[in-house]
């Protein structure tokens, strides 16, 4: 495999960055699309991202073995709709899909009357689907690994008569996806309440039906990496597009969160954002939950390694079950760069103080997406070596292109890997 220098140009004063649609919004509409019965055509612009690509075409297939590909959202999505429609199929993967978790969903569905076996890992995709889900009217679901295979069974809930409840149990994580499925049902009519006191979700009969508006929006995760590079170099200013207040997504809380590092949000009226870095103490509270916003941590660590932080994070366990085991990868990363990023009881402690980046560092990104673009702003400083940059295509497959307009350059590296 090849490896890349990124590495950083003149200066630069203004870039306007074009952001890909949120996936998680495009990824649900995209379920609320299919089991309507609404055409899906006209949302194949919006599936920019991969694994939105992948859902699209996974949902319109026939066949009876199906690869949804590396994406966890659509995996999980489909395994809940195939089992719903009684679809007797083989559910394959690729990639770092292959080694993620999904024994709570198959727990789920098993438990109420699905028959799923592997046939692979225990655990892991492909699972084979002999018999379908029968009824839906209580079902108890583990949430502590990823909020993803509750908003499955909500998301399938209305092809079952009557109300429905889902019981979820364990630590909630990434709870804001939760209340994202909830209102994207609502706009298609039908209503979802999520009580995280009792740990319960209802849904209301009835199906679903076109919307007067669909609410799609720029991604705020990807928004983080230039959050980092406003760190990076506070005399820039970025502009990005198609983000707007309210938002459905939890990662809308990036303006609160880099705030402590000393950037500036500003919104434009037509919507979007206009960050400016600024050279100020950083003032941080001592421990950040990241609970809910678990996507925006390698970027924020970057940004926090820069500025020499000493800080605390929690919520983070499930990270290590991402696309790759992120706090593993983080850990190795940093400690390149004179960084201690390590667990303490149920937290991670970093401390960024002897923050020293060496020359030509060579990042290993483990074929995530997230720390290839995490760590690419590091270029800003010194050119660093990336061992993988197509990964990005998951999330953000323009982010070399975007990347180019804060003068920071791409090259293959002579010597490969």
């Amino acid at each position: 495999m090849s490896s890349y220098v990124i590495s950083s140009g003149p200066e630069f004063g203004h870039a306007v960055i074009k952001l890909p649609w949120s996936k998680s919004l495009v990824n649900r509409i995209l379920m609320l699309h299919r089991i309507a019965g609404l055409p899906l055509d006209k949302l194949e612009s919006y599936c920019d991202c991969q694994d939105s690509l992948d859902l699209f075409h996974a949902l319109q297939s026939g066949q009876a073995r199906i690869c949804v590909g590396e994406g966890a959202a659509p995996y999980r999505f489909m395994l809940a709709l195939m089992s719903a429609e009684h679809r007797r199929i083989t559910l394959d993967a690729s990639g770092s899909m292959l080694q993620r978790n999904i024994s709570p969903l198959v727990d789920a569905l098993n438990d109420a009357g699905a028959e799923i076996r592997y046939a692979g890992t225990v655990g892991n995709p492909p699972v084979i689907i002999e018999k379908g889900l029968p009824d839906f009217q209580a079902l108890s679901i583990d949430t502590s690994v990823s909020s993803q295979f509750a908003s499955a069974l909500m998301l399938v809930a209305p092809l079952f008569p009557g109300e429905k409840i889902i019981h979820t149990r364990g630590k909630r994580v990434s709870e804001p996806y939760l209340k994202m499925s909830a209102a994207l049902m609502e706009c298609y009519g039908v209503r979802a309440t999520h009580d995280a006191c009792k740990a319960e979700i209802q849904i209301s009969p009835g199906m679903y039906q076109q919307p007067d508006l669909i609410p799609l929006e720029a991604d705020w995760s990807a928004a983080a990496f230039f959050y980092t590079l406003s760190v990076l170099n506070p005399r820039c200013s970025i502009a990005l597009e198609g983000l707007y207040r309210p938002s459905l997504q939890g990662d809308s809380a990036l303006p609160e969160l880099f705030a402590g590092l000393g950037v500036q949000t500003k919104w434009i009226q037509l919507g979007g954002i206009l960050l400016q870095g600024q050279a100020q103490p950083v003032a941080l509270p001592a421990l950040i939950d990241f609970s809910d916003i678990p996507d925006l941590l390698p970027a924020f660590l970057v940004a926090c390694a820069v500025r020499k932080v000493q800080i605390k994070v929690c919520g983070v366990a499930h990270l290590a079950q991402k696309e790759s085991n992120r706090l593993a990868m983080l850990a190795k990363n940093f400690s390149n760069m004179g960084v201690a990023f390590y667990p303490e009881e149920a937290s991670w402690v970093m401390d960024a103080r002897p923050f020293n980046l060496p020359d030509n560092l060579h990042i290993e990104t483990g074929n995530d997406h997230r720390m290839a673009m995490a760590f690419a702003t590091l270029a800003v400083i010194k050119p660093i070596v990336l061992d993988n940059i197509q990964c990005t295509a998951k999330s953000f497959p323009g982010f070399w292109d975007q990347l180019k307009k804060c003068n920071l350059s791409i090259e293959q590296h002579p010597y490969g890997v």
